[in-house]
């Protein structure tokens, strides 16, 4: 089908060395950079270099390499005064609109607002720049000052952080945390797509402390996730201690049976959250469902989990927290993002055989390049080969009561003699 969007560059910085001056030199005369900057002259050899090595001793000026999927992709440089800093930044000319920028910013922030322990950071960008605007936008940065050239600033933004929720223990669909999907595990499949988050500032894992998880534990570090083990059923325990492993202000928390879910979905919700200014204790897509089962996103409050732990005793609710939440919405700060079209039939959770089958054909449709696809290109694969949804059509759940999905968690609690 081809819908979808390629996978944009794994963008990291590190500290620039002596032997980064000359590319660095190189980068700096590039005619596009100097048009970009407030001084356009071209900057001799010997200059650049008495700048470089002087640059590299002092205790106010941090100066990063950014890496893009491993190459040298850029710069980018605070000048601290106090626990400010002046940005600057340079994106390499073969680098330049492939979002690079934003993603450098971003690491850039999490570097200042956290080991330099910085209040705020600027950057002034000359209004006619539209593409350094729109880097430092999306990375961000507000305009506080439209006279002359923009002054961008961003003050230390709340840390969120996107929690795998993940353990082997599953009778329905043995082992499906570590599955293939189309050569690749459930879990990297899902650290993949949250990768590429705008809104979030990490992404870990957090599985039971249980023997039979050890395998989880050891794919995460394989793939550079931080992993954080607790409780394999007390899930308040486990996702607050992730929060406080992690310095979360706020936990994104994402099943592992949700191998489809939608980066640009989770940006929005977790964007409700950002715009509340740490407000809100619970923003989800699920109170009530209209997104396809599969695509759901909640996001707790650090406090909220805190609260949870300290108010619920009750076992069941200590595993169904956010149901918990849902089933006392007048007690807690809640928002909930909808679509304007009920979709909350179709599935695309993973617990079943069935489910899988399903999931592994979407991927040899839509992610055999390494693409990164959405509800949308989905959607519109499901209008070119609807017979893709009998693969699982007859596991779709539709009970929905008091706006909470799922049959078996409203037979359990039937079953407690607490339905209402």
């Amino acid at each position: 089908m081809g819908h979808g969007v390629s996978r944009p560059p794994v963008v990291t910085l590190r500290p620039a060395v002596l032997d980064d001056c000359p590319v660095l030199w190189r980068w700096r005369n590039d005619p596009e950079t100097r048009q970009a900057s407030v001084d356009e002259r071209e900057i001799p050899v010997d200059t650049h270099t008495r700048w470089f090595e002087e640059t590299l001793k002092r205790f106010d000026r941090k100066l990063f390499i950014v890496s893009a999927d491993g190459v040298d992709a850029g710069m980018v440089r605070l000048d601290i005064q106090d626990r400010d800093a002046a940005v600057s930044v340079n994106i390499a000319p073969e680098w330049r609109g492939r979002g690079v920028g934003p993603r450098a910013l971003g690491c850039l922030s999490r570097e200042a607002f956290g080991p330099l322990a910085l209040l705020r950071m600027s950057a002034v960008v000359k209004r006619e720049n539209a593409a350094s605007r729109i880097a430092f936008e999306r990375a961000g940065f507000t305009v506080v000052d439209t006279g002359g050239p923009l002054l961008h600033s961003s003050k230390a933004r709340l840390h969120v952080v996107a929690a795998i929720q993940a353990r082997m223990g599953s009778t329905r669909l043995p082992g499906k945390v570590l599955v293939s999907i189309a050569g690749r595990p459930t879990i990297q499949r899902i650290a993949e797509r949250l990768a590429v988050c705008q809104e979030l500032d990490a992404v870990a894992v957090s599985t039971s402390v249980e023997n039979r998880d050890d395998a989880i534990a050891d794919l995460a570090a394989h793939l550079g996730l931080v992993c954080v083990r607790g409780s394999e059923t007390d899930l308040i325990e486990r996702l607050g201690r992730t929060a406080a492993r992690t310095g979360a202000d706020a936990l994104v928390r994402i099943t592992a049976d949700c191998p489809l879910v939608d980066p640009a979905l989770v940006d929005r919700v977790v964007g409700v959250w950002r715009r509340s200014a740490g407000r809100l204790e619970y923003v989800s897509n699920v109170f009530p469902p209209t997104f396809p089962d599969g695509l759901d996103v909640e996001v707790l409050s650090r406090t909220v989990l805190e609260r949870l732990d300290r108010e619920v005793s009750d076992p069941f609710f200590r595993e169904s927290l956010t149901a918990y939440v849902r089933e006392h919405p007048a007690a807690f700060e809640i928002a909930n993002v909808e679509h304007p079209e009920d979709l909350s039939r179709l599935r695309w959770t993973m617990d079943y055989p069935e489910d899988l089958a399903f999931v592994e054909a979407v991927y040899r449709r839509l992610g055999n390049q390494g693409e990164i696809f959405g509800m949308d290109d989905l959607l519109r694969l499901l209008e070119w080969s609807p017979e893709l949804r009998d693969l699982n059509r007859c596991r779709e759940d539709v009970t929905v009561e008091r706006g909470i999905r799922g049959t078996g968690y409203h037979a359990a609690l039937r079953a407690r003699g607490q339905a209402p």
